[in-house]
């Protein structure tokens, strides 16, 4: 379902912003220079199978990996610009070398399009790690096992200590002994580290 998500999500923001790219910054550059040849109108599925295939490879390359693994942004920028560069880079050259036609400012445009919007599109993937249901995404950098949500703080205690069996702790809470006089002097309250409250919990 995470994956799913994902998908859906990367899809429909990636036709948002290629929808603005190619009104404003292609289409005036390849109606000048070849005009007679666009279509009115584009085809629909032509389009829709090209957009569902390439998001599939961005995810699968790149998306994915950077949330399960927790790879930097860098990286996730990189390795998706390749793919961009690859994919924009075959369909234009191929064009420039075979159509007379075909003009270097059309392959600049296209081609730097291509690679800036494949390039920063994952990086709303990988900077969601930790933010899905299932907790799928939080690798061993982002510092929980996998698998565990939510991610570290009262709720993802609780969360964690019924799936641990344990009783569950609280955040940022260190155990201290105060000593009482009653009937509870054996047992052990917490406190926060850092502003000086009590919790009735222990941490870990």
């Amino acid at each position: 379902m995470t994956l799913i998500i994902l998908y859906v999500l990367t899809f429909a923001i990636f036709l948002g912003l290629d929808f603005l790219g190619l009104s404003y910054l292609i289409k005036p550059v390849f109606s000048r220079d070849i005009g007679p040849l666009l279509l009115d109108q584009f085809r629909l599925l032509p389009a829709f199978v090209f957009y569902a295939f390439y998001i599939a490879v961005l995810l699968y390359f790149v998306s994915w990996p950077a949330i399960a693994q927790d790879k930097s942004l860098l990286w996730v920028f990189g390795n998706a610009a390749l793919i961009g560069a690859l994919g924009y880079g075959t369909y234009e050259f191929t064009n420039l070398a075979t159509l007379k036609d075909w003009t270097p400012q059309m392959v600049a445009t296209d081609f730097s399009w291509g690679v800036v919007l494949t390039g920063t599109l994952p990086r709303w993937g990988s900077g969601a790690r930790g933010c899905f249901p299932d907790g799928s995404g939080v690798g061993e950098k982002g510092g929980q096992p996998p698998g565990l949500w939510p991610p570290p703080g009262i709720l993802g205690h609780l969360e964690l200590a019924a799936k641990l069996g344990r009783e569950a702790p609280c955040a940022g809470l260190e155990l201290v002994q105060f000593p009482v006089s009653d009937a509870r002097a054996d047992q052990a309250e917490c406190r926060q580290a850092d502003m000086g409250r009590h919790a009735p919990h222990l941490t870990v």
